[in-house]
């Protein structure tokens, strides 16, 4: 990386942590890709956060189109391996990479990765096969969809402002895990039953804040 740019992004970091909450995402939704990345790559999570928020909606259609070429797998199982997709990222597992061309590019691409790992294990599956697997399944984060536009939900996640409370509302919405599996990600029952009830009333608060709690209802 050139050195100018190398400081001017170095600049850009410290500038931001110095930011309250509002202010740095405002300054972070001006950014191109490729310094949000950097950002995220250097340790800022909300440009990570930044990036989905812009994103997540035309990733999963774009990559939903692009898998009409492979085989006839149904959205919901588009949106399944854009839940692994985003586990992985939390998990640090792209954070090394280079996205070369754009965000979505880079996302469509892992994610067309998952979409064929996941059809080649449902076809070798001997619980069941793909033509079953690529059904619309009955998650409860997928019944609320089917009634009001999900993706407005999930876009008000980075409002919370506790980053453990949004990984686990991702964990939830996205993923669809419930509090056993979240026991796995704690370790301890009784921690992910406290962290998930504490991440669920933070996330109210947006909701009601924004209008759209009564939606639920």
């Amino acid at each position: 990386m050139d050195p100018n740019v190398s400081d001017r992004l170095s600049c850009l970091y410290e500038q931001i942590k110095k930011e309250n909450k509002q202010d740095a995402l405002a300054l972070l939704s001006d950014q191109d890709d490729g310094v949000l990345w950097y950002l995220y790559q250097h340790g800022l999570e909300d440009a990570l956060a930044v990036l989905f928020k812009k994103y997540h909606r035309q990733v999963i259609v774009l990559a939903y189109h692009r898998s009409q070429k492979h085989g006839s797998f149904s959205l919901a199982f588009v949106k399944d391996a854009f839940g692994d997709f985003l586990e992985n990222v939390l998990a640090g597992q792209y954070q090394s990479e280079p996205i070369k061309k754009n965000f979505t590019a880079f996302a469509v691409h892992h994610l067309m990765y998952l979409v064929r790992s996941k059809a080649r294990l449902a076809e070798n599956s001997k619980v069941g096969k793909l033509d079953e697997c690529t059904k619309p399944t009955s998650s409860p984060h997928l019944r609320v969809e089917e009634k009001m536009d999900f993706g407005k939900v999930v876009d008000l996640i980075p409002q919370v402002t506790n980053k453990v409370y949004r990984k686990v509302l991702w964990l939830i919405l996205i993923l669809g895990y419930n509090s056993s599996d979240l026991t796995q990600v704690f370790g301890q029952r009784e921690k992910a039953y406290d962290k998930r009830s504490r991440a669920i009333k933070a996330f109210r608060a947006v909701l009601e804040r924004e209008g759209i709690l009564d939606e639920l209802r």
